[in-house]
């Protein structure tokens, strides 16, 4: 199994996303009294299903958006490992000028953008 089927078997066994990100205020304005937690993150075994970050607000929500921006990426790598076998396949079976590589990496680019994964 590859590094990336791997990433995606994680993905598949965690609690279904997408997740947000909330915060616990006590309303005294001081900066230090937020605590940010995504909820509905772990499976609900306990009663209490949200992980806490503290005041750390930028990891929790690189966090919840781990949970479509993984599936994303792996959707845009996989494409990417296709079009590199197609180009290793044809170089092996010399059915390819180096000339023609320009097509296939204009392939390759389109292939690894982050917009429109399937």
């Amino acid at each position: 199994m590859s590094d990336l089927q791997t990433i995606l078997d994680r993905h598949a066994a965690a609690t279904p996303g997408p997740h947000s990100v909330d915060v616990i205020d006590d309303h005294l304005g001081r900066p230090d009294s937020r605590e940010w937690l995504i909820t509905d993150l772990a499976r609900d075994q306990y009663g209490n299903n949200a992980v806490h970050f503290g005041q750390d607000e930028a990891t929790a929500r690189f966090v919840a958006a781990a949970f479509t921006d993984v599936p994303v990426l792996a959707a845009r790598l996989q494409k990417a490992e296709k079009i590199l076998a197609t180009m290793e396949d044809l170089l092996d079976h010399g059915a390819v000028l180096s000339s023609d590589f320009g097509e296939v990496a204009a392939d390759l680019r389109k292939a690894l953008e982050l917009e429109g994964a399937e």
